[in-house]
């Protein structure tokens, strides 16, 4: 809940998201995290976004949730990237964010299309 809780505050901030993120990206080595605990926690913290943001059908969470399971599992240790792209539509561009790890698309995550259907305008950390 408390990265839920940070992620709400950063977006009400706005500002450079890299700032946020480079607050929240500790440092030290990787360590991956197992299986079932990256699902658990990519759950909760959903679940959270959406108990914190439920008028935001029309808008989304993408921001909220992506900001809150970065913070979670940076907090872990767990090599997570913050990824923002955009995408043309029928009714003009429209932006979305999403997480991803050292070895691409996290599955619990449940947006396996992203990279498809954004084309990306920054992630943190950036891609080497």
């Amino acid at each position: 809940m408390l990265d839920t809780l940070a992620a709400r505050a950063a977006t009400a901030r706005g500002a450079d998201p890299q700032a946020h993120l480079r607050r929240w990206t500790p440092g030290g080595p990787a360590r991956h995290l197992p299986l079932g605990t990256l699902q658990d926690r990519i759950m909760v913290v959903g679940w959270w976004a959406t108990l914190f943001y439920p008028r935001q059908k029309r808008r989304g969470i993408c921001v909220p949730r992506a900001y809150a399971s970065y913070r979670s599992l940076r907090r872990s240790g767990h090599p997570v990237r913050f990824v923002s792209g955009v995408a043309a539509g029928p009714s003009g561009v429209y932006g979305h964010a999403w997480i991803e790890d050292d070895w691409g698309h996290i599955e619990a995550y449940n947006e396996p299309d992203n990279r498809r259907r954004f084309r990306e305008l920054f992630s943190f950390p950036p891609a080497k």
